[in-house]
C-alpha cells in the first residue's frame, strides 16, 4: 500500500503547482490547503492529478473564518458528497487494505513544560494568528478562538486516536494522520537553518503511536516562532 503524502499547500498565500504523482494507492493532505474547509475541499476535488481515494486531515488554517467545531458538520457533508474522506476528529476509515484514523490534534502547549504559560499567551495574542481568525462554539456560543480551546480539542482527538488503536486492526496496516505533529518530532530547524525554539504539539508523556503497530504521518512538525513570519 504505498500514500502520496502532502501537507500545508496554504494556497491563499501562493499558487500551489501538483507535482507529478508518484506510483500511490491513497492521496493523504495533512491540512492547512486555505482558509475555510469546504473551499479546501473543493480546490482538492477540483485540481488533485489522481483519480486515487483521498483522504483529508484539516489543520488550523482550513478552520480559519469558520465557526469551530460547529461548522464541521457541514463540512463532513461536503466531503461525502465529493468522495473525499474527512478525518477531522479521531474518525477512521479503511481504503487500499489499510485502516486510516486521522484528527487536526491541535496541541495542548506542553512540549516544554516550562514555557507552556508563554506559549499559550502568545498563542491568544500573536504568533499563529487562529486567536484572529478562528472562533470558537466549544462553549456552546460563538466567541475568539483561544489556546484553551486548541488545548480541549487535542484532549479530545488524542483520546480518540489512542481509543481507535486500542482496538488492533489485523487486516493490514493502520495509518494514524494527523496536522500537528504526534511527538516531539524534527525539524529542528527552519529551511534556512534557524533553528525552532518553539514546537506546538504532543506533551512529554505523550506515547509514540509507532508502538502501538501504527504507522504515522506528519510531513512537518507545526511549529512558530516568536518574532518570525506565522502564516499557519
Amino acid at each position: 500500500m504505498r500514500v502520496w503524502i502532502l501537507s500545508d499547500l496554504h494556497t491563499d498565500f501562493e499558487a500551489f503547482a501538483w507535482p507529478a504523482p508518484p506510483e500511490h494507492d491513497v492521496l493523504v493532505v495533512a491540512g492547512d490547503v486555505c482558509e475555510r474547509l469546504p473551499r479546501a475541499l473543493r480546490w482538492l476535488r477540483e485540481t488533485a492529478p489522481t483519480d486515487r481515494p483521498i483522504v483529508y486531515t484539516p489543520g488550523n488554517h482550513d478552520a480559519w473564518r469558520m465557526r469551530w467545531p460547529r461548522d464541521l458538520a457541514a463540512a463532513h457533508e461536503e466531503a461525502r458528497m465529493l468522495g473525499i474522506e474527512l478525518l477531522a476528529s479521531g474518525e477512521e476509515t479503511m481504503l487500499a487494505g489499510a485502516r486510516f484514523i486521522g484528527a487536526t490534534l491541535w496541541t495542548d502547549f506542553r512540549i516544554a513544560p516550562a514555557s507552556e504559560g508563554a506559549a499559550r499567551a502568545e498563542y491568544n495574542h500573536g504568533g499563529l494568528r487562529d486567536h484572529q481568525r478562528i472562533t470558537s462554539t466549544l462553549a456552546g456560543h460563538c466567541r475568539r478562538w483561544l489556546a484553551r480551546d486548541a488545548a480541549d480539542l487535542h484532549v479530545q482527538h488524542r483520546a480518540r486516536i489512542e481509543r481507535a488503536l486500542s482496538d488492533r486492526y489485523r487486516g493490514g496496516p493502520t495509518v494514524v494522520v494527523t496536522h500537528h505533529a504526534p511527538r516531539a518530532a524534527e525539524p529542528a530547524s527552519w529551511p534556512d537553518g534557524r533553528p525552532v525554539r518553539r514546537r506546538l504539539c504532543l506533551g512529554p508523556d505523550a506515547p509514540d503511536a509507532r508502538v502501538r503497530g501504527a504507522r504515522t504521518l506528519d510531513p512537518r512538525a507545526h511549529a512558530f516562532e516568536p518574532g518570525l513570519p506565522a502564516r499557519h
